[in-house]
């Protein structure tokens, strides 16, 4: 009997750390509860508790070359290809 109270006391316990991350559920049901109940999102996830889809990245249509960073040529990769915003809650582009 001692050690079934032993095993529930310690399921209650781990159930309660994993509820100490943010999210309706934990990190969203998108990523994992790790040390300090910060969130470790899975792939295409973001932010602080998962809840945000990341959007495809390509080459820039049109920027410049960025003097203040090493290396950072035009065309440079970036989200929606620099040619349109991000919507969060479903992960597709919108172009200008």
């Amino acid at each position: 009997m001692k050690l079934v109270t032993i095993i529930l006391g310690a399921s209650a316990l781990i159930q309660a750390t994993l509820a100490l991350c943010p999210g309706e559920t934990s990190c969203s049901g998108h990523g994992n509860c790790g040390a300090w109940d910060k969130c470790s999102c899975w792939r295409n996830w973001q932010g602080v508790d998962c809840s945000e889809r990341i959007c495809p990245f390509g080459t820039a249509w049109a920027d410049i070359k960025d003097t203040t960073v090493s290396l950072r040529e035009e065309h440079y990769y970036a989200e929606c290809s620099a040619k349109g915003l991000c919507d969060r809650n479903t992960g597709e582009c919108e172009c200008f």
